[in-house]
């Protein structure tokens, strides 16, 4: 019978084992609670730190709560949550013409029949338009407005994939 002996050499191996064990662990909530994973392409693919959701603008990158009647033309990849950029406000005129989407006279792109779309463009105090010029691109061109409440965090991109088999 073979006994085993406390030596130097397996308290240090034990060391390192609890070390990496704590180290991982640590990033893994790091990570899930700091960093979001974007591989749709209507932002940009890549890595993105979590903000909150007060002061929320033109421009900013959002990840929002998507009515679960619209998981079939979105979550067609399994995406964990969507994320778009905030291009319209309630100071803001959207307008459909010619099967065209526009915010104040710009062209967001083609609006497609594909049996849903925006109960209304008139945006409301606290809410928004999330859009992309991406073409084919699910947004509010088809499930409307999404209000401040709706909204989990706004996000700012840390690191780009590009070349990435998802940005094509």
């Amino acid at each position: 019978m073979k006994k085993l002996f406390v030596t130097k050499e397996n308290i240090r191996i034990s060391n390192i084992i609890s070390f990496f064990f704590f180290a991982f662990s640590f990033l893994f909530i790091v990570f899930v609670n700091v960093l979001v994973a974007n591989t749709q392409p209507s932002v940009p693919i890549g890595l993105y730190i979590k903000a909150g959701n007060k002061n929320l603008k033109k421009g900013d990158i959002v990840v929002f709560h998507l009515d679960e009647k619209y998981n079939k033309y979105y979550n067609s990849k399994n995406n964990l949550q969507p994320m778009k950029t905030i291009q319209a406000t309630s100071d803001d005129i959207v307008f459909i013409k010619n099967n065209e989407i526009y915010v104040n006279n710009e062209s967001f792109g083609e609006v497609l029949p594909i049996g849903v779309k925006a109960d209304s463009l008139k945006i409301k105090k606290d809410c928004f338009f999330l859009l992309s010029k991406k073409k084919n691109s699910f947004d509010s061109r088809y499930y409307g407005q999404v209000c401040k409440k709706d909204i989990y965090y706004k996000t700012k991109l840390l690191y780009e994939w590009k070349g990435s088999i998802y940005a094509r």
